[in-house]
């Protein structure tokens, strides 16, 4: 292992690979966490009673709701552009080390040398950060998308209330 190692202190493309893993720290995935459960929690669509629902206060609702929203999408952007660029390096650096290195690598098959490949230090920091942002990117995806079915049933009661509304004036 000390020989893959000593190629690899040399080697720039692993350089490069090292100094990615340690700049993906842009997104704080447990300040992304707290802030996403801080909004999701405070939604006011929580606080709607069946018996007091006017259009007034879905409209509140649906602002709100597209406030928070926006934000999801927001840091789930800041979150795919970190996750996207990992990756791709994380996946360039195992070609290259896969076929530049594999004489170094420990084992004779693929499966053993895939296993001393995902053993090195970097390696695991990578995977480990890769699936930290799948993980929190799935949390907001799970919000926004219930964002939009709260959004989709605020409307229909909007028409519902638009329908009485329209029955009172009408009789």
């Amino acid at each position: 292992m000390s020989d893959i190692l000593s190629a690899l202190k040399a080697d720039e493309d692993y350089k490069t690979f090292k100094n990615i893993v340690n700049e993906s720290n842009k997104v704080v995935v447990s300040e992304v966490y707290d802030e996403m459960m801080k909004m999701h929690g405070k939604r006011s669509v929580r606080k709607l009673d069946g018996s007091e629902v006017t259009g007034i206060k879905l409209n509140k609702v649906m602002v709100n709701d597209l406030k928070g929203r926006s934000r999801a999408v927001e840091l789930n952007a800041q979150i795919s552009m970190e996750l996207g660029r990992l990756s791709i390096a994380y996946s360039a650096v195992k070609g290259h080390i896969m076929s530049k290195h594999a004489d170094l690598l420990a084992g004779r098959s693929i499966a053993d040398r895939t296993m001393s490949f995902e053993n090195l230090l970097y390696i695991k920091k990578a995977k480990a950060r890769i699936a930290e942002l799948e993980s929190i990117q799935g949390i907001v995806d799970m919000i926004v998308e219930d964002i939009d079915k709260a959004s989709w049933t605020a409307r229909n009661l909007v028409d519902v209330l638009n329908i009485g509304t329209k029955r009172e004036y009408t009789t």
